[in-house]
């Protein structure tokens, strides 16, 4: 069924884009969600370090831009005192 094209009723045509199960095919199969929660232990170790060091990363961003914020709103408020 992948690729074959359907006559639309304004008569133009689309591409079916679904495989032969009929499921579309950017949508993920049961055998690779499978294989994504079965990785070895230390595969997912350093997924979590990766997603660790990650959201570590982001908080040291908002840390930075609230410190600017504040400081910046303090200059502001002094200055109109």
């Amino acid at each position: 069924m992948k690729g074959r094209e359907q006559q639309r009723g304004d008569g133009s045509a689309e591409k079916d884009e679904s495989n032969k199960e009929g499921v579309a095919a950017s949508e993920p199969s049961c055998d690779s969600l499978k294989t994504a929660t079965t990785q070895p232990p230390v595969r997912l170790a350093e997924y979590e370090l990766s997603h660790a060091q990650a959201l570590e990363s982001l908080g040291n961003l908002a840390a930075g831009v609230a410190h600017d914020f504040n400081t910046n709103a303090l200059a502001h408020w002094q200055a109109s005192c």
